[in-house]
């Protein structure tokens, strides 16, 4: 057992440093899940039992990939640029705020490994921090002393995380700027949207009133602020916590809004289909997502898809497909306890709906 776990150490290692990382493993697990698929419960079944397999693989390889990078910006001073992906400010402490830096180049001596799209963490008082959007320098970053643990190491793998910055004695100098990286066209494009996504939410609630933003950002674009703590802890008093949180009836009902609008406009029915696929793309890339949104809208976009196709397929497919590719995205989701709730109570409503409607003999 020890030979054996010290083999499939050395092949990560081989693996990590030819620069594969998890997304491409995903894939070719995702691939042969899909051609494996069927329409009975016997193959059902099967996909599932394999796509958990997959994801506990690709959970722990995805850990070693973590431990092994941390240990290595261990070892020396480190470089870091890139761009200001979001701001969040901080429900303990309000007049700081995060600042998530998406990495795409780290310069370390001696290290192999690629940091790129991975976050930094900067923490700054809001007062100071950058625009979403912004071109960010770090220069000669002090290593951690330690690595992280428990629960706050499950919160950095997950995010992809990979080292924070909490006073400027942490580092010799930095730099936020605005204006685009010079790097590929696929970075600038997701540095448009972090942009973008800012900027839309601000003009549209600074014209509302506070109360009237808090349910807003938190209904329609999923965007917890740190004044919003006060309004939730209220609607928990009631037991209505869950008309807050954003989830797979907001996505019904956004659909069904569009699909309303689109009823009297006179086009055809693909093009409406095509139409609705390209808003909901727009939607998401506009908010902040969670696992129970990211289920619903990924099933959202299924259903058009089949539509489009012309193909029939259960809710069931639908819904182990969702998961299949949530986790082909981030495999640590497997172990977090929003993701296990989202899906096991989707799963059994799903499966039983599924013995109330389909007749004994086609089961």
């Amino acid at each position: 057992m020890a030979i054996a776990k010290l083999y499939s150490l050395s092949i990560s290692r081989q693996l990590l440093m030819t620069n594969i990382t998890t997304p491409y493993a995903s894939l070719l697990c995702f691939l042969v899940v899909a051609f494996l698929w069927r329409h009975t419960h016997t193959d059902l079944i099967l996909g599932s039992l394999l796509a958990c397999c997959a994801g506990y693989l690709l959970s722990s390889y995805h850990q070693i990939v973590w431990n092994e990078k941390q240990s290595t910006l261990m070892n020396g001073h480190f470089d870091v640029q890139g761009y200001v992906s979001d701001v969040v400010p901080l429900s303990s402490r309000p007049y700081l705020a995060a600042v998530h830096v998406t990495i795409q180049t780290l310069t370390q001596p001696n290290n192999a490994y690629s940091y790129k799209n991975d976050v930094l963490l900067h923490y700054v008082p809001c007062k100071y921090a950058p625009p979403v959007g912004s071109f960010a320098t770090f220069t000669h970053i002090k290593p951690s002393k330690k690595l992280p643990s428990g629960d706050i190491a499950q919160y950095l793998r997950k995010n992809n995380v990979i080292h924070q910055l909490f006073s400027r004695s942490d580092m010799t100098s930095h730099l936020y700027a605005t204006g685009p990286l010079a790097t590929s066209l696929l970075t600038r494009f997701k540095q448009w949207i972090c942009t973008m996504r800012a900027r839309f939410y601000e003009h549209v609630t600074n014209r509302l009133s506070p109360l009237s933003k808090i349910y807003v950002g938190l209904m329609f674009f999923g965007n917890k602020q740190p004044e919003s703590d006060e309004t939730r802890t209220l609607f928990g008093r009631w037991g209505l916590a869950h008309f807050l949180a954003r989830s797979g009836l907001h996505i019904v009902i956004f659909v069904l809004l569009v699909s309303f609008i689109f009823g009297s406009v006179p086009i055809h029915s693909a093009l409406k289909e095509l139409l609705l696929f390209v808003i909901c793309l727009i939607y998401d890339a506009l908010s902040w997502s969670t696992v129970s949104f990211l289920r619903a809208w990924l099933i959202a976009l299924l259903v058009i898809m089949r539509s489009l196709l012309g193909r029939h397929t259960s809710y069931l497919h639908l819904l182990s497909l969702s998961c299949i590719i949530i986790l082909a995205h981030n495999p640590l989701h497997l172990t977090s306890l929003d993701f296990q709730l989202t899906y096991s109570l989707t799963f059994t409503l799903a499966l039983l709906g599924n013995l109330f409607t389909v007749p004994p003999q086609h089961q």
